[in-house]
């Protein structure tokens, strides 16, 4: 997620990377996400490793020179962590909207900046509704820590194909090509964008 006012330079940030390659795939579509970049699918068949690596590398220097200015929040998790796989989303969703939740209410405290956040989520029809409910429950019930209290919704699910936008496929090439990718870790990853320029680590 990234401030409202910020997401369409982000957006156009994320095409200008993309259009450059856009020509070697015949002028499909292609969205900036690392599984197919990495296993060179859905139009980046054609496109070299070394393209691809460095397409992914021009994503992550956004991170840090964007004007959209992102705060990246994110639950890395050893796959031998968790007793089941089930487990792992429900953990990580908890981890990364108490700290989300956790730095709006700072930025209040702090500078009187009243904001409520909402988590845009690509879209995945069999996670859809058990993130909703536990988004309710973490808000009505509460977490580990307390409860959710800066947020205006229960997450929102949009398909980032459908809708043509980069901006969701945004945390997953943070996973990026090889020598990105980190080994031995779940492939679940939840990123929060925001237009502060300060970072904070799990």
């Amino acid at each position: 997620m990234v401030f409202e006012r910020q997401t369409h330079w982000l957006e156009l940030e994320l095409d200008a990377i993309a259009d450059r390659y856009q020509p070697q795939a015949g002028g499909r579509y292609l969205e900036l996400h690392a599984a197919p970049m990495r296993n060179r699918k859905e139009g980046w068949e054609g496109i070299s490793a070394t393209d691809r690596v460095q397409a992914t590398a021009d994503v992550l220097r956004l991170l840090k020179a964007s004007r959209a200015r992102p705060v990246i929040f994110a639950a890395v998790i050893e796959k031998g962590q968790m007793l089941r796989a089930a487990d792992i989303l429900p953990y990580c969703y908890e981890v990364v909207a108490a700290k989300v939740d956790l730095f709006l209410a700072r930025k209040y405290r702090q500078r009187k900046e009243a904001a409520r956040g909402i988590l845009v989520l690509d879209r995945n029809r069999d996670e859809e509704a058990n993130m909703q409910a536990l988004h309710r429950t973490f808000k009505n019930i509460g977490h580990t820590n307390g409860k959710l209290r800066n947020f205006a919704e229960v997450p929102l699910f949009v398909d980032s194909k459908a809708t043509l936008t980069r901006t969701l496929s945004l945390p997953h090439s943070l996973r990026g090509p090889p020598p990105l990718i980190l080994r031995g870790v779940s492939h679940r990853c939840c990123i929060h964008l925001s237009r502060e320029s300060q970072k904070t680590r799990l």
